[in-house]
């Protein structure tokens, strides 16, 4: 179940939760850089999919359940980098061992850019560069001492971004650096810039649009896109924002205007965003005639929607399109399609059912050039339909 406490259409007081068996969960060992296992290691679901962890024993060995919609496991110590891992629903048991370096420790000081005096009480943020590979350094984050000093431990090695926001400021720049295993950083210069506020409605020209998440964000990734949930009244308030040109997106609606921001003054009040609908398409997902709770179901959009308790799901913020929707189920072991939906303007569509009916498995080995056995690789598939649907290609 997720929520997002800051929309006001979501009854927080309310809430059902629905526990399952552990369908499919993730087991293995943490070990250090010399193979010896890391006792009492963290391994967590990542947020903001969860925040549920167990820890090691003694031999380094864990074991955690995963929901159908967590994408991300992190594995800590002290003393050690903590690391990201992607992860996928299998409805099974899987195997992933990690092996975590001694931590790497970034130090340094925030100022203002206009005076050089030091700002205390600043956020700072570290993200890994690396963050779409497969395993990746975990984030880290620290506020700032009355000398405008920070330090941020517990880092894996790798490519590492700063930015960093106080009252009224924000980083107009980001600092890119490489941080090396068991050392520390010299002290990393952040300085941050008058900011300004940013409040306003979001209307689709007759009424407020409330629930709605409103994105602001620069051109480069320097600021990440600050984020807001409208209220019941349509209102939006994003603080701090850099100052300069940024991009105005309201997620699974159409921008008509303004489309981008001119942020040039510390306050920027009265914005008027003038949205328009956009489709969805919705329905249900079954296996054998009944419910399937946590399908993914595949169709416009780069990430999945999830199925719920019932089997019904939506996929909102369509353009009008041509979509061929599928749904999977891991636990199943099956996936199925929907006909396809030729999707108007603004259209709702309603009653897309989906049978998850279609299973099969593929084995094999991976061998080198000269017949050795090949571990450790990914090995993927992919069915390329032809348009008249008889001739298919399939690619290993």
């Amino acid at each position: 179940l997720e929520v997002d406490a800051r929309n006001p259409r979501i009854a927080t007081d309310k809430l059902e939760l629905r526990l399952t068996g552990c369908e499919s969960s993730l087991f293995g060992t943490v070990n250090d850089a010399s193979g010896g296992p890391v006792a009492a290691a963290r391994v967590c679901l990542a947020p903001p999919r969860a925040t549920a962890s167990v820890s090691a024993d003694g031999a380094g060995a864990y074991s955690i359940c995963l929901s159908p919609i967590q994408e991300f496991v992190t594995v800590a110590a002290p003393g050690y980098g903590g690391i990201y891992e992607r992860v996928e629903f299998k409805g099974r048991r899987m195997r992933r061992d990690f092996s975590l370096t001694p931590e790497a420790t970034i130090v340094g000081r925030v100022v203002r850019s206009d005076t050089n005096a030091p700002v205390a009480g600043a956020s700072v943020r570290v993200e890994s560069i690396d963050r779409f590979f497969q395993r990746f350094a975990a984030p880290g984050a620290a506020v700032t001492d009355e000398q405008g000093k920070f330090t941020i431990a517990a880092l894996a090695p790798g490519r590492q971004r700063l930015i960093a926001f106080g009252e009224s400021l924000a980083s107009s720049e980001a600092v890119d650096i490489n941080v090396q295993a068991g050392r520390s950083t010299g002290e990393i210069l952040l300085r941050l810039r008058p900011a300004a506020r940013v409040s306003g409605i979001v209307t689709d020209g007759r009424d407020p649009v409330v629930g709605a998440t409103v994105a602001l964000g620069g051109s480069s990734l320097a600021t990440a896109p600050l984020e807001a949930v409208t209220q019941a009244d349509g209102s939006f308030v994003l603080d701090p924002v850099a100052r300069g040109r940024a991009a105005l997106a309201v997620r699974e609606y159409e921008v008509k205007e303004p489309r981008t921001l001119n942020v040039d003054r510390a306050q920027l009040s009265g914005v008027r965003v003038v949205v328009g609908v956009m489709g969805s398409i919705a329905g249900h997902v079954t296996s054998q005639g009944k419910p399937l709770p946590g399908a993914r179901v595949f169709g416009g959009r780069f990430e999945p929607v999830f199925a719920d308790g019932d089997g019904a799901y939506i996929i909102r913020g369509l353009p009008a399109d041509k979509y061929q929707l599928v749904a999977d189920n891991q636990t199943a072991g099956a996936f199925g399609n929907a006909a396809t939906v030729v999707l108007g303007k603004g259209e709702q569509r309603t009653g897309v059912d989906i049978d998850v009916n279609l299973a099969g498995a593929i084995s094999g080995t991976v061998v080198e050039a000269g017949g050795k056995p090949a571990g450790g690789l990914l090995v993927f598939y992919d069915c390329n339909e032809q348009a008249a649907g008889r001739d298919r290609k399939s690619v290993v």
